[in-house]
């Protein structure tokens, strides 16, 4: 019980991006479960959500450690995806990128549902991006596409404006554009504020190196408008980040 005490608040403390006690909280329940009870399905979870906030962080501790000790937990069989496709993020942020691939690869094989699958082609589109092979990319960003189907989720928002950039680099700007703005639309819509901002942020900056200037004005006021949007938002959860610490030490 006290395992899973300090698997769940180690979570609140993490969706609160109060880093330090999560982490507290699951190197707690890793050190009580390997002393007592020696559970691969809690140890699973501790190791997993360690690994989601070192990436969150930006922590340069022995990320890739952790993830084969995932990975050699039997537990993994049933949360194989998870672990493969975190594990691929990590190599991402380290910019090795075709070791990410290949993590990114075996997950997909593990994955049980769409939403998976268009989850980790949405990180190879990325990868790929990354490496400059634009036109696969595009191809697996039509795959995205194909397997979200009408399935209301982020990553659609996130494919298209993807996609858009993608045609750019290869001088497709006017469909480029066409799949910017749908991407656009759509975050505007189900408001998905930082996805549209991205999108705008990408559209602004295609504008400007076409010399379209008129266009680039107005989108750079929509941009405008929409970021200090999301800056509010940050500060606001900030505030609430800040307040929830302090009620905590006086808890103490």
């Amino acid at each position: 019980l006290e395992v899973r005490i300090d698997l769940a608040l180690g979570a609140c403390y993490l969706l609160k991006e109060m880093y330090s006690q999560a982490y507290e909280c699951f190197m707690d329940g890793v050190k009580l479960n390997q002393e007592t009870v020696n559970d691969p399905h809690l140890q699973f979870y501790l190791d997993n959500n360690l690994l989601v906030l070192m990436m969150d962080t930006n922590n340069d501790g022995d990320m890739i450690s952790l993830g084969e000790r995932l990975l050699s937990n039997v537990q993994t069989d049933l949360n194989r995806y998870y672990a493969y496709a975190n594990i691929g993020v990590c190599h991402f942020t380290k910019e090795a990128f075709d070791t990410a691939l290949c993590y990114f690869d075996t997950a997909y094989n593990y994955c049980h549902s769409p939403i998976e699958k268009a989850t980790i082609l949405n990180y190879q589109a990325q990868t790929q991006f990354a490496l400059g092979r634009y036109e696969e990319a595009v191809l697996v960003c039509d795959s995205v596409l194909r397997f979200l189907g009408t399935t209301d989720s982020e990553i659609r928002p996130k494919t298209l404006i993807l996609k858009g950039v993608l045609l750019s680099e290869l001088n497709k700007n006017d469909l480029a554009l066409r799949y910017i703005d749908e991407g656009i639309d759509i975050a505007r819509t189900a408001g998905f504020l930082a996805t549209e901002n991205m999108g705008l942020r990408n559209k602004c900056d295609l504008l400007f190196a076409l010399r379209r200037y008129e266009d680039y004005a107005y989108a750079t006021k929509q941009y405008t408008t929409v970021n200090d949007s999301v800056n509010r938002l940050n500060d606001i959860h900030r505030l609430h980040q800040l307040e929830a610490q302090h009620d905590l030490e006086m808890v103490k």
